[in-house]
């Protein structure tokens, strides 16, 4: 039997009804606060964690503490709009000025203002909801800071030592927004995090077990935060860490009656690992739901190392859609077995971020976006991602993904789906058309 076989035998095939909420996904200014959840259940899936189709998102780069031409330049704006992009990833890379953080309790470079003029610039001017996305951000240099900075002792003593600066944050967002809000325990922790914790590779056993551990210790208090603060409504996040593939000694070898044409030998182990630590907090709460990942998330850049080293980083298209695929199957059945049925399959799963593959510089990227490839991707990958349009349950569908990146880098980078002068690229009209495609309750 093969094993996307198996993994759909494991599925269970309950659903959960959803209700129509295409008009609640692009509005700004939900008011109400929503009231405390009753214990031992997982919140109603009403608002963002209700909606049934993909969410169609993409992301402003940190090192735009304003948020740059996504929302200071009004062609880039409009063309936000006219794809309707309903949420937009964003994220500090350091505390706020007048803050200390890190490990080295350094004192913190980012401007509140700026922050909140970004803010008002994602929910006003480009009319989409905030994904915010929090530390550790970068292994990259930004404006001085890298991630590793924020990455907590690996001996466990002080896993909340970045909560301070990510309530500053919230609560920035709170003081000039107050509809829906997306919160994302951290942004690739196990780059910045896992050579200091001692690993020697980000895949290493026991990374995501860490990034539990992170998860448990700030997202519960975050949770009650935005209630207290009066976020219309909130949908929680956590990030797994890597999802593996070729590159990391996954294969997917050919096989004709495999999704895609590709049977991939997907690892569960991260899965498992992040899971299995933040329920045995979920228990050890007793039954607290503010502990539960309404969503968890992963990152896919396919043409990149994480499938192949060769230069120009070719990979069948095909491959690429049948891991994203298989993964999600997986995924599937193992939050299932360690949640149990009632919990783990309405736990629904994000791409927080992806593209094509890499983009270094022109030399050292993915040949797709020099030669074309790119537009063709975008509508296979996004087609994949909506699937049957079921997000829960033994259904295949994603429940949301944000593509890397709007107007944040220089003109001519692969990466940009608007460039910073509000042209397009050469893919942002196959991601427009399968936006509005997408469009529904």
């Amino acid at each position: 039997m093969k094993r996307t076989r198996r993994v759909r035998q494991r599925l269970s095939a309950i659903r959960f009804a959803v209700l129509p909420v295409a008009a609640m996904l692009l509005a700004v200014g939900c008011s109400g606060a929503p009231s405390s959840p009753a214990p031992r259940a997982l919140r109603d899936p009403t608002g963002l964690l209700g909606h049934s189709n993909l969410l169609y998102s993409s992301e402003i780069g940190a090192w735009e503490g304003a948020g740059g031409p996504a929302v200071t330049n009004p062609a880039v704006a409009a063309k936000i709009r006219a794809a309707k992009i309903p949420a937009i990833r964003f994220s500090v890379y350091d505390c706020f000025t007048g803050e200390r953080c890190g490990r080295d309790h350094h004192q913190g470079t980012q401007s509140r203002a700026a922050f909140q003029s970004a803010i008002r610039g994602i929910t006003q001017t480009d009319g989409a909801i905030p994904w915010l996305k929090f530390l550790p951000v970068s292994r990259s240099n930004i404006h001085g800071i890298i991630g590793a900075i924020f990455c907590p002792p690996a001996n466990g003593s002080d896993w909340a030592m970045n909560l301070p600066a990510n309530k500053a944050v919230l609560a920035a967002t709170a003081a000039v927004y107050k509809g829906p809000v997306i919160l994302e325990d951290n942004n690739e922790a196990e780059y910045d995090c896992a050579p200091f914790w001692g690993y020697p590779t980000t895949g290493a056993p026991g990374v995501s077990t860490k990034l539990g551990d992170i998860y448990v210790t700030t997202m519960p208090a975050l949770v009650a935060d935005a209630r207290r603060l009066g976020f219309s409504s909130v949908v929680t996040i956590g990030y797994l860490g890597i999802s593996g593939g070729p590159g990391w000694g996954d294969p997917c070898t050919p096989d004709g009656s495999a999704p895609y044409g590709y049977d991939c030998a997907v690892p569960t182990r991260y899965v498992d690992e992040f899971n299995t630590a933040v329920h045995a907090a979920y228990v050890a709460s007793h039954d607290n739901p503010d502990y539960l990942p309404e969503v968890e998330s992963v990152h896919s850049y396919c043409h990149s190392t994480d499938f192949t080293s060769k230069p120009g980083y070719p990979v069948p298209d095909a491959m690429c859609y049948a891991w994203q695929r298989e993964w999600l199957l997986m995924a599937r059945a193992q939050v299932e077995q360690i949640w149990g049925n009632s919990i783990g399959s309405q736990i629904r799963f994000a791409v927080s971020e992806w593209s094509g593959g890499t983009y270094r510089t022109p030399a050292d990227s993915w040949v797709g976006y020099r030669n074309g490839g790119m537009p063709p991707y975008v509508s296979g990958y996004l087609k994949m991602l909506e699937g049957d349009g079921k997000v829960t349950g033994s259904g295949t569908g994603y429940w949301g993904a944000s593509l890397f990146q709007l107007a944040s880098n220089p003109q001519g980078n692969g990466y940009n789906l608007i460039e910073p002068d509000g042209s397009p690229s050469d893919y942002y009209a196959a991601f427009k058309a399968a936006s509005l495609s997408g469009l529904k309750g």
